[in-house]
């Protein structure tokens, strides 16, 4: 205890509590302000939300280049790259996915394979027909398309592992950095009521016209210009 000047007692302790408590300069000495601003907080809340929305973004647009989609859409999948369905692999994976489910007596009539993707033709024995298509994530569709008595094969008597030797072969003889394998076509062929896979069609861009089409055999080890003519 103490006194003030005139004499009376003054608690000493709450007087320095109370002065320890204002602040000089504000009217009625209002409470200090302790702790980090709430405009430097909201700052650093909106470079944390910037910062992962640029991560997101960065992580979207990666997955943009990897998607075969994407890249089927921009025109990087040609001739033999990695996710061709001209590859024997990757053609395998997708004849797969079109030809499962079929039903017994569905014969496959038409068979086109391109970089990017898979058409598949068949009918049943009631003539129905049925078109599938593979994309180039592997995904598969499938529509009717109206009736079809065209001939065809069962789906495990194809032989589709000749599809890249021929494309190989084609573009070994065409020896050109512009030519562009773009599709590859199964044939059949009927002799007396019996059916046979025949022969591959391939379609060529950014070549010569007489270099634009190519057949070759089953295997794809004969190949040989559409304007040439037929081996024995």
């Amino acid at each position: 205890m103490g006194t003030d000047a005139f004499g009376r007692e003054v608690d000493e302790s709450r007087t320095a509590s109370s002065a320890a408590t204002r602040v000089p300069g504000i009217p009625g000495g209002g409470p200090r302000r302790t702790g980090v601003p709430g405009s430097l907080i909201a700052l650093l809340l909106a470079t944390i939300s910037l910062g992962g929305t640029a991560a997101a973004l960065v992580v979207e647009e990666r997955g943009k280049l990897d998607d075969p989609l994407e890249q089927a859409r921009r025109g990087e999948i040609t001739n033999l790259d990695s996710r061709s369905f001209l590859r024997a692999r990757n053609l395998d994976h997708a004849y797969t996915a079109a030809t499962r489910g079929l039903a017994a007596d569905e014969v496959v009539t038409q068979l086109t394979v391109a970089p990017t993707g898979l058409e598949l033709f068949t009918r049943d024995d009631a003539a129905r027909q049925r078109v599938r298509r593979v994309d180039a994530a592997y995904a598969v569709s499938s529509r009717q398309a109206g009736r079809s008595e065209s001939a065809g094969l069962p789906p495990d008597r194809l032989l589709i592992t000749g599809a890249e030797t021929a494309v190989r072969a084609v573009l070994s003889r065409l020896r050109d950095p512009d030519a562009s394998v773009v599709s590859v076509q199964v044939s059949f062929s009927e002799l007396e009521r019996r059916i046979t896979q025949a022969e591959w069609l391939l379609e060529v861009a950014g070549v010569r016209p007489r270099d634009a089409r190519w057949y070759a055999s089953v295997d794809g080890t004969k190949v040989r210009r559409s304007s040439d003519p037929a081996g024995p």
